[in-house]
């Protein structure tokens, strides 16, 4: 069933048993708090799934040189805000590229948020006020992302002038570096952050998928060595590291990683969904 409203009709006539529900049905099911609303409780259940995806705001390197003023952009973003806004909370702030807990991974980062030294560093920069295009589309709240974004860096003196185009023309500037800023999202297949890192921040990966052309030689020979590595723990911390020095430079203001919202029938139980988004129904059982 390809509309989302007519499947959850039928989720509520209890023709289907199970669905996951976009963001745009987030304000009819849930309460401002992201709560279930009274009417649904009786007869259904509520279960958010942490799942591998990243929502960001990209930045061409080539275009926006200045790394005082990307470091404005980073800490000046609220990410919670755009999480309880957008999301109703179902969803959880990050600061880099890998999703925390990508096989026990743990980032390096503090104070993401952090008005003062967003102004700080802007600053710093060579800034002087002109209006920087960022670039949405119509597809995982870009939109909203960017009217949000948009708001939060005004706040700290720096001008977004938001460009609206189709998904695929903002991928194909994106690929071309015809860009300033751009909202974007990923599903990440990978289970482990070396192969992520090293995919998204080796000099070989330009233009894609290192949209922003972020290269250091340094960086590229820390990233490869860790291919040789056969203690796991070690690898995985040492991920971390790099990827603190990576962020450091901000090639993207990385936002938040969406919980995927499943809601189902009570007449069930005991619902397993994992982190690639996998149902396991082998584990479902009828509710007693």
């Amino acid at each position: 069933i390809k509309n989302d409203q007519l499947r959850f009709t039928e989720l509520i006539k209890e023709k289907i048993d199970l669905m996951k529900l976009p963001n745009t049905l987030f304000p009819l099911v849930f309460d401002n708090d992201g709560t279930l609303k009274e009417k649904y409780m009786r007869n259904f259940t509520i279960k958010p799934v942490c799942t591998f995806n990243t929502h960001l705001i990209g930045i061409n390197l080539k275009q926006v040189q200045d790394v005082h003023l990307r470091r404005a952009m980073f800490y000046g973003a609220n990410r919670d805000e755009m999480v309880q806004q957008i999301l109703y909370g179902y969803g959880e702030v990050i600061g880099g590229a890998v999703p925390p807990g990508m096989n026990n991974y743990i980032p390096l980062f503090e104070n993401i948020y952090n008005p003062e030294k967003a102004r700080e560093e802007l600053k710093l920069s060579h800034y002087d006020g002109d209006e920087i295009e960022l670039l949405i589309h119509d597809l995982a709240n870009s939109e909203q992302i960017g009217q949000i974004f948009q708001r939060q860096m005004n706040d700290i003196g720096i001008m977004i002038k938001l460009v609206k185009l189709d998904f695929n023309s903002v991928i194909g500037k994106m690929v071309k570096g015809d860009s300033q800023l751009f909202s974007m999202f990923a599903d990440i297949v990978f289970s482990s952050p070396e192969p992520l890192l090293i995919n998204l921040f080796t000099t070989a990966k330009i233009p894609v998928p290192n949209f922003w052309n972020y290269s250091n030689e340094n960086v590229d020979q820390q990233l490869e060595s860790l291919r040789d590595l056969n203690d796991r723990k070690k690898s995985v911390k040492d991920s971390a590291k790099i990827e603190k020095v990576i962020m450091s430079t901000v090639p993207a203001v990385f936002l938040y990683r969406q919980e995927n919202v499943v809601m189902y029938s009570d007449k069930f139980k005991n619902l397993k969904i994992n982190e690639h988004n996998h149902y396991m129904f082998g584990k479902l059982k009828k509710a007693e």
